[in-house]
């Protein structure tokens, strides 16, 4: 049932986005169309009245629909199940540069108390905790919510490099190679490089406003702050515990992609 509207949801999604629907036009947000360089075409489908016209268009263009998630790949074997034929992208960061942004951006307090954040939550034994974290108890010694903020922020990294690489574990070959793998820090210094990469992997080239939309993010660029600091400044609010793990978790990252 959860694969089949898994497929209903994302096709309804393909259809408004085909035909102009349900376009978000916020200014302010990060994923709004208007930031894609051929936002004038979005705009135009939504006024064309031709609406078979248009479904019949963006099949004949060969669009590849594309949906930006997040804590995905976990779920992976639900999503071939629902879409055999999907390819999934998924973005690696170095796990001390996460876990500090999730701390920033407070994800060590906003599950389950903040309406905005709009993530499902599970009932745990103490209160409200991201799914990820219901065994917290058995994998860090304590429960999420007997954790500080910035534990929760640790440990959520970690367990979810754990459930990614146990989900990666149980697909076929087949399934396998339709996941592509890039590192965050490689992608914001050598960001050609790692889209000819999946370019090649979705079997198409980049759109031919990419260097503007490059120009506008700031790329090749350095990252975002300096990583010593981000380390140092964990190091003062996590564990002992979590922050060592987090240290092994970034080394093993750092030979994984060379980075």
């Amino acid at each position: 049932s959860a694969a089949i509207f898994w497929r209903l949801n994302a096709d309804m999604a393909v259809l408004d986005r085909a035909a102009g629907r349900n376009l978000n036009t916020r200014t302010g947000d990060s994923t709004s169309v208007r930031n894609a360089p051929d936002f004038a075409a979005y705009l135009a489908r939504a006024e064309d009245p031709d609406f078979d016209g248009l479904l019949k268009k963006f099949a004949e263009e060969k669009r590849l629909p594309a949906f930006l998630t997040h804590e995905t790949l976990p779920h992976v074997a639900l999503i071939f199940a629902a879409g055999p034929e999907t390819r999934l992208i998924e973005v690696e960061r170095n796990p001390v540069d996460l876990a500090y942004s999730w701390f920033q951006r407070g994800w060590g307090t906003r599950f389950g108390t903040d309406a905005a954040a709009l993530i499902p939550v599970v009932a745990g034994e103490d209160g409200p905790v991201p799914w990820f974290a219901v065994d917290f108890k058995r994998a860090f010694g304590r429960s999420y919510v007997e954790m500080s903020p910035a534990d929760r922020c640790a440990a959520s990294v970690l367990a979810l490099r754990r459930e990614n690489a146990s989900a990666m574990a149980k697909l076929t070959e087949t399934q396998a190679a339709h996941v592509h793998t890039i590192a965050y820090e490689r992608l914001v210094a050598d960001p050609w490089a790692v889209l000819d990469g999946i370019g090649d992997f979705l079997r198409t080239r980049p759109h031919d406003g990419m260097d503007g939309v490059l120009a506008r993010e700031g790329l090749p660029g350095k990252g975002h702050g300096d990583g010593e600091s981000r380390r140092a400044f964990l190091r003062d609010t996590v564990s002992k515990e979590l922050m060592g793990a987090l240290d092994d978790a970034a080394a093993t990252h750092a030979v994984q992609h060379g980075v």
